[in-house]
């Protein structure tokens, strides 16, 4: 196509370490700007923040902390809580088993009783 343009190749220029020497020399002294001092202080200022958090040691931080150490607290009763009532439960579970099967033998054994009297007597049954 003629009226496609071709791309050029993007110029890469190589670092020049001894150019950048020398600009140092002539114009930095070694100092920074203001600019480039105020960014590297508030890098630095971040990255104190960002490690006193994560050890702990700032307002918020030791807020969060006791935050997290009520609620395992207020988890740890209250998992208690539910296993004394599903322990409770089974109490009342295996009694009430108990007291079923106490129930049924006491009835079984006044059956067998009242069958005896009932044989004793000829299959009638005197008041």
């Amino acid at each position: 196509n003629k009226f496609r343009k071709e791309k050029k190749a993007a110029l890469v220029l190589e670092r020049d370490e001894d150019l950048e020497a020398e600009l140092d020399a002539q114009f930095g002294d070694g100092q920074l700007s203001r600019r480039q001092r105020e960014e590297l202080e508030e890098k630095e200022k971040a990255a104190k923040e960002a490690e006193a958090i994560k050890k702990g040691e700032t307002d918020e931080s030791k807020a969060d902390m006791e935050r997290l150490a009520e609620v395992r607290r207020r988890r740890a009763e209250e998992a208690q809580k539910r296993k004394e009532a599903e322990e409770q439960a089974a109490k009342d579970a295996a009694a009430k088993a108990t007291k079923d099967a106490s129930d049924n033998l006491a009835r079984t054994e006044v059956l067998y009783k009242l069958m005896a009297v009932l044989k004793d007597n000829g299959g009638k049954m005197m008041l």
